[in-house]
């Protein structure tokens, strides 16, 4: 028998082909684009109208797109940019970043940017006519509308139009941070949405940009996870109503929500009501409306109520609440167990709340117009009755002002301190109904202005708990202070 001969095996060198693994495919007017990139992803207006794709180096083509953009990816290894360059994107923008960055943003761009390349110094050209959708990510994408990360320490602010809505739902991410960030002089012609995004700053002020940020209808922002401190920082105007319901902390950090003017010369303006909500933190939630120093506020025409449902008795846990601004309705304020401190106005009485103001503390200890762990003040105008709740603990409350209609306060069961000392030379009435819990209690009235002689009449009733340990102070070297007949006390001095 022949022996069987095997034959030898070779290996044969293919042809290098690079395959894409981004697809594309137009439809009358729409753009689909889903896969993965092998590079960063552009899209970018042509003089012609159309719009260029790239991946990377490699050229997709140009497309006239007048109906939709719908972007779908598994994933991305660099940044995916919309560049309107002056021109009109008409219909929606979707886009689903799938699994999201998986580079490392310490070496490579990692941003969603949607911008105006030719809008430098104000109001740009570039539209997008329809809605702006975002979904998904990997839980710490940044996404930037109105703004170009051109390196990873430079960002230019390039605004834009956008005549629909934005709406931004991220996956929740205990360890990471998505954020979406909406620069000066960008305009949203709807409401925008966001939910499980740990920051989000509208209307930042960039340096050579004129105007401020717009949104036409309600601002609205979920967070139902724990991160490591949360932050939402708004300025310029709303057209509608802004609401926050956030959760809470995981760690040594504060939940913080910000409102502020666009800058030195543009007041921030909210048309509806402020509503927010934020969760426990180790390190107290933060609410701020706030002035700079120059000629420009911050304008709430609806209500505003401030809640936290902080329940950290940590002694670095402090609810704050500051205002400095100028509130058309009621400001209520709820804050929870732990240190609270309350501020209204600033050196200057320059704040205003046109209704009424509420404020329930909860146990341990409640600072209002008092200087704690931050400086406050109590010397802002209020147009209405002022009701003060407190719980059992330390509670020091300082007004500086004085109240139209009725001061009530409920004190708790430990220690209290209720201060009526008018800054400014003036009369002023107080009517009062005033409850001190079982404790030591203080009522002082003080009718020395800084500036000036004041005239205090008090009327009212002031009541303590049966076996309180109370003093009623009457400071009185320059003015005129008058407890009037109808006043009542009643287990009080």
């Amino acid at each position: 028998m022949k022996p069987f001969v095997r034959p030898r095996l070779g290996v044969e060198v293919l042809e290098s082909r690079e395959c894409p693994t981004v697809s594309l495919r137009y439809v009358a007017g729409g753009l689909f684009i889903w896969g993965r990139p092998n590079s960063d992803l552009s899209i970018t207006g042509q003089s012609s109208g159309l719009f260029k794709i790239t991946d990377g180096t490699n050229d997709l083509g140009s497309y006239r797109i007048t109906k939709f953009l719908d972007i779908r990816l598994s994933s991305r290894p660099g940044f995916l940019d919309i560049d309107l360059a002056g021109k009109v994107l008409a219909g929606n923008v979707y886009i689903n970043l799938g699994n999201g960055f998986t580079g490392n943003p310490a070496t490579k761009l990692s941003t969603v940017d949607i911008y105006d390349s030719t809008a430098t110094t104000g109001l740009s050209t570039g539209q997008i006519r329809g809605n702006v959708t975002i979904v998904r990510g990997n839980g710490g994408e940044t996404i930037n509308i109105g703004a170009n990360k051109i390196n990873l320490v430079t960002t230019n602010v390039n605004p834009l139009t956008i005549r629909g809505n934005v709406a931004y739902g991220a996956p929740i991410s205990p360890n990471k941070v998505d954020s979406l960030t909406i620069t000066d002089a960008t305009i949203i012609g709807g409401y925008v949405a966001t939910s499980q995004v740990e920051q989000v700053i509208i209307g930042e002020e960039a340096v050579g940009i004129a105007g401020f940020s717009k949104i036409g209808r309600h601002l609205t922002i979920t967070y139902n996870g724990v991160n490591a401190g949360l932050k939402y920082q708004i300025a310029g105007t709303i057209g509608g109503n802004i609401t926050l319901k956030a959760g809470a902390s995981s760690s040594k950090s504060s939940n913080v929500f910000l409102l502020q003017p666009a800058d030195a010369t543009n007041d921030t303006t909210v048309l509806g009501k402020v509503t927010v909500t934020l969760g426990n933190s180790f390190d107290g939630n933060r609410f701020s409306i706030l002035n700079p120093t120059g000629a420009s506020t911050t304008l709430i025409q609806g209500n505003v109520l401030f809640r936290s449902l902080n329940g950290i008795l940590d002694p670095g846990s402090i609810d704050r609440v500051e205002h400095q601004g100028f509130i058309e309705g009621d400001l209520g304020v709820q804050l929870g167990e732990g240190d609270n401190e309350f501020s209204f106005g600033d050196t200057t009485p320059d704040a205003f709340i046109n209704g009424e103001f509420t404020y329930v503390g909860g146990n341990n200890s409640n600072l209002i117009g008092v200087t704690g762990v931050f400086t406050n003040f109590f010397n802002g105008e209020i147009g209405g009755d002022v009701t003060i709740v407190v719980g059992n603990g330390v509670n020091d409350t300082f007004i500086g002002t004085g109240i139209s209609g009725v001061l009530t306060y409920r004190g708790g069961n430990f220690q209290d301190t209720v201060t009526l000392a008018p800054a400014v030379d003036d009369t002023y009435l107080y009517m009062l109904d005033i409850l001190f819990g079982v404790g030591t209690n203080t009522l002082e009235l003080d009718a020395s202005a800084v500036f000036g002689p004041n005239q205090m009449f008090i009327n009212g009733v002031i009541e303590a708990a049966p076996g309180a340990s109370n003093t009623f102070t009457l400071t009185d070297p320059n003015s005129t202070l008058v407890l009037l007949p109808t006043l009542q006390q009643i287990n009080f001095p």
